[in-house]
């Protein structure tokens, strides 16, 4: 291989070498011009290079997989020395000639571990010592010394290097073979190119010679009189455009060939004649291949969630121009009135403000979304008829999970002027332009890969022309302004078709007059009085970016930003490799424009992916060294171990057939699962070797043992399922979240018992059969020499003689489980650790965008030095999807991506002390960045909310709110109370009497306001995708602008409008809000769970002494504890189908009491060691714990069942307690510590996953932790003192 890459190299730079010597001259194929593009052009020397550069990196990261040989020696090393020598009877000393020679040799050999990190070495050392004084020889030698060093906590590059270079290596190498045809491609054009200039010049030079032949016959023609003077001058000009078009033919020839030269790397002074292709080959390509092509990246079942649906149903309302009050009233009461009657309906919004309004419709969990779709939107069919006619119709927004974009791509120009200080870089024509190219060819191309659903924008700038008239030569000429919109709407115009015969033919004839650029408008010409002007002689044109109500930025830089969003059936490895390829080719061919990908949820996908993998072979692994360490053998090990992957088989087959996806619930419910799947093999394999070394045959042992468990191991399968399935019935998407993980634990714990029973038993058979009872591993034995027995003894007396001072513990641990419940922190979700927020700001006041640009530019310089990335998206947003906030021009939504999670957390805090300190109104907050599990689980709403209702049913005042609110300030002063969110506005209030004696008319007024704003649209220009807005009117005026214009009334008299219009100023409510029980105003209230009822009781009040309001509270508060209830229930269904379970199986109605009285005990130290460790009692460690209470009975129904069996042979109680104890020690032991070490990698927070499932890990740890030691004395102690008497 070494070789054949060598001579392919040698050859590349010989072949180069021959051609650059060689320069073409005579005739040129396409074929020869693409050899000599990819041997001479710089493009293919760059790509050249560029491989052999990946290839040489491949090459040194496998050389890193290469063992290494270290010699080194020390040879000759004479020493002639004279050395003190002490007589030890007298004591003299006496100086001795010392000549050594010592010689040494070492050699190490050393190999990196990929798996692991690690690094092996073997070495061998030799020395000898010639001491020639006393003549003697010494030889020391260190045969073999084995050293194995395993880093602990830092990065294993090569495990990564071991997946990522090959990946690489192989994308250089489709990189190399794109780019040379992406050369061939090239050349093909410039040849081409060159073809067709080449026939275009000859055709102009055969053209001119047939018009100057006909010239000179027609002078001859001319001189007798047959040719009149004005035909030979027309063929006199004819003759000239032919001159002139063999000289532009000319040049375009020049300039075709320099291009093809410079592209093939020849000189410019080389002759060549290029040869067209004689044939053209056809290309043919069946149905069948290409629809077999297209099916090959169908996609399997992996995903970050499970596919669920989200009963949530958004409309947006659309009205310019209307204040809050006129949306609130005209458009959201007729909607929510009429979308108040769908089915299954469970709470209904409306959120009005000034130009849009929206409607969030919360269904019932199970509802199916899509016939609610349906009904949705025959029910706003119905209400559209009664809403004003220009209102467009309200857009209907499914919620789900595919909503959430994979990416966001911004894109923003590079070279461009650099900012000045404390101002930020203006949107100008050239950027509207990278919006239209955005629209056109990037979204576009995104669009064509398959794995992409649509594409989604905001930030796009499109032109406008403005028609500034020139007022002094309209006033001369004793017009108005009406003439010019006249002349525009007169000159664009397109009349229908005529149809004229001639002879046997039938010819249209078409009228088109239609204006599609500024010159149109320019070279309009108008007759006035008898004169003519042209257009732009009474008015500049002037083409600009069009008047926006908000924008985006990348950085500080005017962006365009992209949301990718995702097919539904696509794997986001698909989308990530395909998105990474076209951003590479959209950054070689747009080098101008800066690609910035952000927000990418695949990294989190396969990020959490792995590391779910990684912890379930960590879990495995863990579990088989306990059972080595306990068995003592080899082969017990490798018989458990090998359960695991034939129950994870039959698992992932129930998995294919259900239609559950690999996602990370299922994964973690496949983790808890593999430290349960052995525990079943345990029991049995220990079974089986206490049945043989009591005597028994290998045989006769493995049915006996197999059928003594078979019964308790049933009975712990149903009663562990018993407490997964409850969790199916958890209402909302928790339920259906949490099925993947219930049907993961149920179907792969009856998989290792079918294994247990049936699969075991064999390959124990096979492997035992050829030895004795006795198999513990010497080496093992010899370390592993721990005597757990007689420490069980002594703490199970200990448990027996103090069994009244233990039952009066357990009683008193009731109420102290319910204390310790009301100190824990109580929450939806876990806390998770992340480096991005999206922070959305409003500045509560009626600011321009302008001004909220600054302030947003301002806020993140106080940060900038923490950030890695940010994307501001200021005031209204473009997007046609729900994944991003609907928000007005005077608030700000802001990605913020941080260096690390500890950076972000001081953004925050700096942000927050930033604007309380100078923009007290302002309201701030932070979320985290959107991904399908925030989406799902997310708090959406604060801690508490109250809502102020009018008693009167009407929408209250801003007067009343602003009075209420402030008593509720005062009542609470250590509560941060917001203000109540208004708005400036101006109001014109026109008067009638002074219009009517000045003979103004009311569209008089409104035409020349809308002229001095610049929003009378004349017309728009179509330009495909979008449309240019023709306006008159003058430069943008500020609002003191407005009364100082003039109009003109019908007699042609200038009449200021500060005659006939007043201004006034007055404050409404920013926003308006109603639900299900009228209109209110929400007071967003964020404290501490410990302190919501003290603020509700002090809110309640205040609002009682107010006598226009009542309250109503909602909030995550509420959401929170309805969760946690719903769990509690879930337990004691769940410990009601564990009671009937373990009655069945002991026919008892006392013995599954005694099993279940563990429960308390573990609950109460589960709860207290989360509030020890700071974690909240949320959805994930409320789960854990009662998956705990599934898992620890198993070991006590092991031991009662025990104690039972030995009862009946005729056993005395105290001894059957004793021997039950001690016979199944060990696999209580056993089976906990698999149970717990297959779960604790979670414990390490490094991503999503294992956060969301630390709590749920920790839960169950404490729990097994504790309900091992309860199952070994407390449970004996409870069953002897019920039956001693009996």
């Amino acid at each position: 291989m070494k070789k054949r890459l060598l001579l392919l190299f040698v050859g590349w730079l010989v072949c180069s070498f021959g051609v650059g010597q060689n320069p073409v001259t005579g005739k040129l194929t396409l074929e020869e011009a693409i050899k000599i593009a990819h041997a001479r052009s710089p493009q293919a020397q760059m790509v050249q290079l560029s491989f052999m550069s990946q290839y040489w990196s491949f090459r040194s990261y496998k050389a890193q997989l290469l063992p290494s040989l270290n010699l080194s020696g020390n040879l000759g090393n004479y020493n002639r020395s004279l050395v003190d020598v002490r007589d030890p009877e007298t004591g003299r000393i006496s100086y001795v000639a010392n000549n050594t020679l010592s010689n040494d040799l070492s050699v190490y050999i050393n190999q990196k571990i990929a798996l692991t990190g690690g690094n092996v070495s073997l070495n061998t050392s030799l020395a000898r010592l010639d001491q020639f004084s006393y003549d003697t020889k010494t030889y020391n030698s260190n045969p073999v010394t084995i050293n194995y060093t395993q880093p602990l906590r830092s990065f294993n590059t090569l495990k990564w290097q071991k997946k990522t270079e090959p990946l690489q290596y192989e994308k250089a190498k489709k990189q190399y073979l794109e780019s040379l045809e992406g050369i061939t491609l090239q050349t093909t054009s410039y040849f081409f190119s060159v073809l067709s200039a080449q026939t275009s010049y000859r055709k102009s030079e055969e053209n001119l010679r047939d018009t100057r032949g006909m010239y000179k016959i027609a002078q001859q023609r001319h001189d007798i009189g047959t040719v009149t003077k004005s035909e030979l001058l027309q063929l006199e000009l004819s003759m000239m455009n032919a001159e002139l078009t063999v000289s532009n033919s000319k040049v375009d020839l020049e300039v075709a060939l320099f291009n093809f030269k410079s592209y093939l790397g020849v000189a410019e002074s080389t002759f060549f004649e290029l040869q067209p292709p004689m044939n053209v080959p056809e290309v043919f390509m069946e149905y069948d291949f290409v629809l077999n092509k297209a099916l090959q990246n169908s996609s399997h079942n992996v995903s970050l969630m499970p596919a669920i649906d989200i009963p949530q149903i958004t409309i947006q309302v659309s009205a310019p121009g209307l204040s809050v009050r006129e949306v609130d009233n005209t458009l959201l009461k007729p909607l929510k009135n009429q979308l108040s009657q769908v089915t299954g309906l469970k709470n209904i919004t409306a959120e009005a403000r000034a130009d849009a309004g929206a409607i969030y419709m919360d269904f019932e969990p199970n509802s199916n979304v899509d016939i609610i779709f349906i009904d949705v939107n025959e029910k706003l069919d119905r209400a559209v008829a009664t809403l004003p006619k220009d209102i467009e119709r309200p857009k209907v927004i499914k919620a789900s999970v595919t909503d959430i974009p994979a990416f966001y791509l911004n894109l923003s120009l590079k070279n461009v002027a650099p900012k000045e200080h404390d101002r930020l870089r203006e949107a100008g024509i050239d950027f509207s332009e990278l919006g239209q190219f955005a629209r056109d060819v990037i979204s576009k191309r995104i669009e064509q890969l398959p794995q992409t659903a649509m594409v989604d924008m905001s930030g796009v700038v499109t032109p406008e022309l403005l028609c500034i008239p020139d007022y002094t030569k309209l006033t001369s000429m004793g017009v108005g302004i009406n003439l010019l919109e006249n002349a525009i709407n007169n000159n664009n115009v397109s009349l229908g078709a005529l149809s004229i015969k001639d002879g046997e033919y039938r010819y249209s004839i078409h009228f088109d007059s239609r204006i599609i650029s500024k010159e149109d408008i320019e070279n309009i010409y108008i007759n006035h009085n008898g004169r003519i002007y042209q257009f732009k002689e009474l008015c500049e044109i002037v083409e600009r970016p069009a008047k926006r109500s908000g924008l985006v930025r990348s950085g500080d830089d005017p962006a365009v930003t992209l949301a990718i969003i995702k097919q539904n059936d696509a794997k986001m490895a698909d989308l990530q490799e395909s998105i990474a390829t076209l951003m590479a080719d959209l950054e070689r061919e747009y080098p101008n424009i800066r690609f910035e990908l952000t927000r990418d949820q695949t990294k989190l996908l396969s990020y959490s992916m792995d590391n779910l993998s990684s912890n379930l072979l960590v879990g495995a692994i863990l579990a088989a060294l306990i059972i080595f360490l306990f068995m003592k053998d080899l082969r017990s090990p490798v018989l458990i171990v090998i359960t695991i992957p034939l129950s994870l088989v039959v698992t992932l087959l129930a998995f294919h057939v259900l239609g559950i996806s690999l996602n990370i619930i299922s994964l973690s419910g496949l983790i808890l699962g593999t430290g349960m799947m052995v525990d079943n093999s345990i029991i049995v394999i220990d079974n089986i070797f206490q049945k043989w070394r009591l005597g028994l045959r290998l045989d006769d042992a493995i049915s006996s043992a197999v059928g003594e468990v078979f019964t308790p191991m049933l009975s712990s399968v149903l009663t562990t399922c018993s407490v997964f399935l409850p969790l199916i019935f958890l209402s909302g998407t928790a339920g259906a979240l949490f099925y993947d993980q219930a049907m993961a634990v149920t179907v792969a714990l009856f998989a290792s018992l079918l294994v247990s029973v049936l699969v075991l038993p064999v390959y124990f058979y096979l492997m035992y059969r050829k030895r004795s009872a006795w198999t513990e591993n010497r080496f093992i034995a010899r370390f592993f020499t721990f005597d757990y027995y007689r420490p069980y003894e002594i703490g199970l007396k200990w448990t027996l003689r103090h069994g009244r001072l233990l039952i009066i513990g357990f009683v008193l641990l009731v109420p102290l489980a319910y204390f310790v419940y009301q100190m824990v922190e109580k929450s939806r979700l876990p806390r998770i650790s992340h480096d991005d927020t999206i922070l959305t700001i409003d500045w509560n006041s009626g600011i321009s965008l302008e001004e909220n640009d600054l302030r947003v530019y301002r806020l993140l310089a106080q940060v900038d030095s923490f950030i890695l990335q940010t994307t501001s998206m200021v005031g209204v947003q473009q997007f046609l999807m729900s994944h991003t906030k609907e928000i007005t021009p005077s608030e700000s939504v802001i990605y913020i991506k941080a260096k690390d999670a500890e950076s972000l957390k001081r953004i925050e805090r700096k942000i927050s002390d930033y604007v309380v300190s100078n923009y007290p109104k302002a309201q701030v907050s932070f979320q985290v960045s959107g991904n399908i599990f925030n989406m799902i689980f997310a708090e959406k709403g604060s801690t508490l909310v109250a809502r102020l209702h009018s008693k009167e049913g009407q929408a209250p005042t801003v007067e009343q709110v602003t009075r209420v609110v402030n008593k509720i300030e005062k009542a609470l002063p250590d509560v941060l109370i917001p203000p109540a969110m208004m708005e400036q506005n101006i109001r014109y209030i026109a008067d009638v009497e002074a219009m009517a004696i000045h003979e103004v008319t009311f569209g008089n007024v409104y035409a020349k306001m809308r002229n001095m704003i610049s929003q009378n649209t004349l017309f728009r220009i179509n330009q495909g995708g979008y449309s240019v807005p023709v306006t008159t009117g003058d430069t943008r005026a500020e609002a003191s602008d407005i009364l100082s214009g003039k109009v003109r009334n019908r007699n042609g008299v200038e009449i200021p409008l500060s005659m006939v219009i007043n201004e006034t100023k007055g404050e409404d409510f920013k926003k308006l809000y109603s639900g299900s029980g009228g209109d209110y105003y929400p007071v967003v209230i964020d404290v501490d769970d410990a302190d919501v009822k003290r603020v509700m009781e002090t809110v309640e009040e205040v609002v009682k002494e107010d006598k226009d309001f009542f309250v109503t509270f909602t909030g995550e508060y509420f959401s929170s504890r309805e969760t946690i209830r719903e769990l509690i229930v879930i337990l004691l269904v769940a410990i009601s189908l564990l009671y009937f379970i373990l009655a069945s199986q002991f026919e008892s109605i006392i013995q599954p009491l005694i099993i279940l009285s563990e429960i308390v005990v573990d609950i109460f130290f589960v709860l207290f060691g989360l509030w020890i460790f700071g974690e909240s009692l949320n959805i994930m460690s409320m789960i854990g714990l009662v998956v705990m209470s599934g898992i620890i009975i198993n070991d006590s129904i092991l031991k009662v069942d025990t104690i039972n069996r030995l009862r009946k042979h005729g056993m005395p109680l105290l001894k059957a307690v004793f021997t039950g104890g001690h016979s199944r020690l060990k696999p209580i032991i056993m089976t906990s510590l698999t149970t717990i070490l297959a779960i604790a990698p979670f414990l390490n927070r490094v991503d999503m996953g294992s956060d969301l499932q630390y709590p749920l890990s920790l839960s169950i740890i404490i729990g097994m932790s504790v309900g091992t030691i309860v199952s070994l004395f407390f449970i004996p102690l409870i069953y002897y003192v019920i039956y001693r008497k009996h």
